[in-house]
């Protein structure tokens, strides 16, 4: 394997593991999309597809995450 396929293979592992620990937290909370929207700044729209993969994570998505998780707890 090649070291740019290495990078994104780590990244798309990666960026699975984020998506469902942030499910988990969300749900562990009791937060729906609409709750977490409005304690991280994000759309209800954009935690749900970075949730179910359909957009990618970036730092900043994460960020704001996981801000509002640890600001509420």
């Amino acid at each position: 394997m090649m070291k740019q396929d290495e990078d994104a293979f780590i990244q798309r592992v990666l960026a699975g593991q984020a998506r469902q620990k942030i499910c988990r937290l969300r749900k562990k909370a009791g937060w729906s999309y609409q709750e977490l929207a409005a304690r991280s700044g994000l759309s209800p729209e954009t935690l749900k597809e970075l949730e179910e993969g359909t957009k990618p994570m970036t730092p900043y998505h994460l960020r704001k995450i996981l801000d509002a998780y640890k600001y509420f707890q």
